[in-house]
């Protein structure tokens, strides 16, 4: 019984934070890609590509 209860609640608290952390997961890739690219691009636009 209780074991039960606690198999199901570890199940539903994983399917809750699992698309938490994707979403983390790509803000922080995202603000990597902006980290690497946006001095490539200020760098093009100083020097008029």
């Amino acid at each position: 019984q209780y074991r039960a209860e606690v198999e199901q609640r570890t199940k539903m608290l994983g399917a809750m934070i699992e698309p938490i952390m994707i979403v983390g997961l790509a803000l922080v890739v995202g603000l990597i890609l902006v980290a690497m690219y946006l001095p490539i691009f200020q760098l093009v636009t100083n020097f008029g590509l």
